[in-house]
Formats: structure tokens, sequence, C-alpha cells
């Protein structure tokens, strides 16, 4: 009989605990795009996963929500309200249930590229 073993480290979590491995920013070349991947926590109850896209004055440009998550690892497309180039931007991810608020909070910094012209 082969019997595994959980690893405890990933046994799902109460949402007090749920927190993210990762998340990551990469832009597309046409600098109106980003590829967003995130990993959270094994948990036991669905969270919401709030994501928002400052400029460097702090004005929101991009903002998407995934309610109720369904996978431990997501990735995803967002579309730039009013790219530029060679500016720095912060991507602030929030995690949530609706009954305790936010239990978690990370932020990914990033430039997006000059767009390069064929000749």
């Amino acid at each position: 009989m082969n019997i595994e073993f959980l690893d405890p480290a990933e046994a799902p979590l109460p949402p007090d605990q749920v927190s993210f491995r990762r998340v990551e920013v990469e832009p597309y070349q046409d600098a109106q795009r980003l590829l967003v991947r995130l990993s959270v926590t094994p948990f036991q109850e669905r969270p919401t996963i709030d994501l928002e896209v400052l400029d460097e004055q702090g004005d929101r440009v991009a903002a998407s929500s995934i309610v109720e998550a369904t996978d431990v690892t997501m990735s995803l497309t967002l579309h730039l309200q009013r790219p530029s180039p060679k500016s720095h931007y912060t991507l602030v991810a929030r995690l949530l249930y609706e009954e305790q608020g936010e239990v978690d909070r990370d932020e990914a910094q990033f430039v997006i590229p000059e767009l390069k012209h064929d000749r």
C-alpha cells in the first residue's frame, strides 16, 4: 500500500492566514498590456484578489478583480489606460475576504519599455 502524506505547509489555510507567494508583472512589448502572474497559499475559502496599477503620480491606470479565485496560481492580462513608455508603475495586489476584509497585500514595481520601431 502506498500512502502519501500531505506536506503541512501545503494544507489549505483559513482566511486570516492566506497570503501571496508571488506577484509578478511583465510588460508586453506593445507597451499597452501587462502579463500579471500571481500565486497564493492554499486556501479553505476562495478569496477575492483586487489588482490596481498606479502611475508615478498615484493615479489608477488599470484595475481588475478575481472574484472567488479557484486556483492558487493564476495569470491574466491587464490593459493600461494612457501607457507612458519609460515610466515607473506599481501593481498593488490585495487579497480579500468579505468578512475579514484585506488579509494580505503585495506590490510589484515595473517600467514600461520604450516601443521599438522597425525601419
